[in-house]
């Protein structure tokens, strides 16, 4: 398991993303993208967890996170047709 850095907001999609854009706040603030979409903790189920091109990640502001209900927001800006969010996560150190 590799020790986190930072906190990382990953969603996996029902197939292939392609070059589709999109953008992602949390508490209202905008994250960043980053390539970095691996799986953060260990995991005993790695073929159910799709291909690198099924997800997105940003980087969330450890000191934005609440502790209790936080919002997420998740578009789409730009690409063709409609995409199925199959999987949400929030790494966190």
């Amino acid at each position: 398991m590799q020790a986190l850095q930072i906190a990382l907001l990953r969603i996996q999609c029902a197939r292939d993303l392609g070059q589709s854009a999109w953008n992602a706040t949390f508490n209202g603030v905008t994250l960043t993208a980053t390539e970095d979409r691996s799986e953060p903790f260990d995991n005993p189920y790695s073929p159910l967890l799709g291909t690198p091109e099924q997800h997105r990640a940003w980087v969330v502001p450890q000191e934005g996170i609440k502790n209790g209900v936080n919002g997420i927001e998740i578009v789409c800006v730009d690409g063709p047709g409609s995409h199925e969010i199959v999987f949400v996560d929030v790494a966190v150190e």
